[in-house]
């Protein structure tokens, strides 16, 4: 959906730059300086051996040697060109991808107590291996990028009623699924903060994912630039309620139904614990198979 091709060419001030990598020097002492401080001396000098940065560059990444205060790892900013990284964590590929988020617009991935917390995703914690796990976003991120468009919902219960339908992993995305039952994300709107739901298939592209592989997870957001919080993992017959949904007074569940397909397809059910089904049905897509609960959880 977004491809990054290093630059190969010549600068406005006639410096070739080969595979999207070059280097400078900064004639500045190094240990001790606040990273911000020491990033702003950095673009200043590419910006005299390089020209403008950002008309020529979509995206620019800095690789500071060590020594910079305080310990830091990375920074990035909100869509924005920029983002700068402290000595080997320049090679650290989720952290790449976690500080390019950020200039994509996306903010930290977390739990209950921990902003960084949710490893389902990259906008969660970064990890030292060089190009390892090999993951994508969680289901809020996914949806915020509109990336899985075509495959991608929302689903309002109290006009919709119950949906019971076909959950698949970001591997499995095909835009010539486009009004298909394979949905990627399930977005259930709430009011301020909304419920993103989708199949953490652990597979290809997100083979790696560190946390609730081959689950269920619900995750928290708000709209634009906004911190997600897990809510849920669920395994097959799990489920996740959430009370009184917007001061309905009716109790919204969402199911993880049944695992199909070699584990590449999970069935959920959302619906109102005044109708469950298979036993009762609401709403058009309401077809769906007997399970026992494994799990439950309750939002706060």
């Amino acid at each position: 959906q977004l491809h990054f091709l290093p630059y190969r060419g010549t600068t406005v001030t006639g410096l070739k730059i080969e595979n999207g990598v070059t280097e400078m020097t900064i004639d500045e002492i190094v240990v001790g300086v606040n990273c911000g401080k020491f990033a702003n001396m950095a673009v200043q000098r590419a910006t005299e051996l390089f020209g403008d940065l950002e008309s020529q560059f979509h995206h620019v990444m800095l690789c500071l040697p060590w020594g910079t205060e305080p310990n830091w790892i990375g920074f990035a900013f909100e869509n924005h060109w920029l983002s700068v990284y402290n000595n080997n964590w320049c090679s650290r590929v989720t952290l790449q991808m976690h500080e390019v988020g950020h200039n994509l617009g996306l903010d930290h991935s977390g739990v209950v107590g921990n902003d960084y917390g949710d490893m389902t995703g990259l906008m969660g914690l970064s990890y030292r291996d060089d190009d390892k796990p090999v993951m994508c976003f969680n289901p809020a991120k996914s949806y915020q990028l509109g990336w899985y468009k075509s495959q991608s919902i929302e689903w309002n219960p109290l006009s919709d009623k119950q949906f019971s339908g076909t959950l698949v992993g970001v591997d499995d995305y095909d835009p010539s699924r486009a009004n298909s039952n394979q949905i990627i994300v399930v977005k259930i709107p709430n009011g301020a903060t909304d419920y993103y739901i989708g199949y953490n298939r652990s597979k290809g592209v997100h083979r790696g994912t560190v946390a609730g592989r081959n689950q269920v997870v619900i995750v928290e957001q708000g709209e634009g630039f906004s911190k997600s919080t897990r809510r849920a993992m669920l395994d097959k017959g799990g489920t996740y309620a959430i009370p009184n949904y917007r001061h309905s007074g009716k109790k919204l569940v969402v199911r993880f139904t049944d695992l199909q397909n070699n584990q590449d397809e999970a069935k959920v059910d959302i619906y109102f614990s005044t109708c469950v089904p298979p036993t009762c049905c609401e709403g058009a897509t309401c077809v769906s198979s007997s399970v026992s609960d494994s799990s439950t959880f309750e939002a706060p």
